[in-house]
């Protein structure tokens, strides 16, 4: 996908975390130019991007990700009762 972004002109290196069975996608991006900041996109495995948030690259930690993982890829209708 780093390939990718840069053929496109994009200077960033990326990891997507994608969940298969909701057709969503979690694209975690490290920008050449703003290294102490990561931006989150949340989006669809075909591409399309539904929102995006900046954090600063020591407010990151792995119970946000996973935060961000529940909040997105964890149907709401799992959580009503």
């Amino acid at each position: 996908m780093d390939k990718n972004l840069r053929n496109q002109g994009m200077k960033a290196d990326a990891i997507t975390i994608d969940c298969i069975a909701q057709n969503k996608k979690i694209v975690v991006l490290i920008h050449d130019e703003k290294p102490d900041t990561i931006e989150i996109a949340l989006g669809s495995k075909e591409g399309d991007i539904y929102s995006s948030a900046e954090y600063a690259l020591n407010e990151l930690s792995e119970a946000v990700i996973i935060d961000i993982m529940e909040k997105n890829f964890i149907s709401q209708e799992n959580h009503t009762s």
